[in-house]
């Protein structure tokens, strides 16, 4: 009889945990939120930029990204978690307003 649940062993876990999505996840919910403030200094003396959070997010995230691609190994899992940490950000207004619509809000 096949077992239902596998034996977790720890040298599972800890490939789970060094996966490089794990990575990417984690710094996207870790480290994005602590380089949020230097990323909202940064836009703030960008007078355009100024009184656009959202574009000056996306903006701040397609340049992080395109650092990303520069760079090899864990270090670039870990910037493209920034990335996307910093993407999220930007649109969630835009999240919360379609997901208020579809929820009758």
């Amino acid at each position: 009889m096949q077992k239902l649940i596998p034996q977790i062993k720890i040298e599972n876990f800890t490939k789970f945990l060094t996966s490089d999505a794990m990575i990417v996840a984690g710094s996207a919910i870790l480290v994005a939120p602590v380089l949020l403030g230097s990323i909202e200094r940064l836009r703030q003396k960008v007078p355009f930029l100024k009184d656009h959070i959202t574009i000056g997010l996306v903006i701040a995230a397609f340049a992080i990204s395109i650092i990303a691609y520069m760079l090899q190994g864990k270090l670039r899992l870990i910037v493209l978690g920034v990335a996307a940490g910093v993407a999220i950000t930007a649109l969630a207004p835009f999240f919360e307003a379609t997901i208020g619509k579809i929820g009758g809000k």
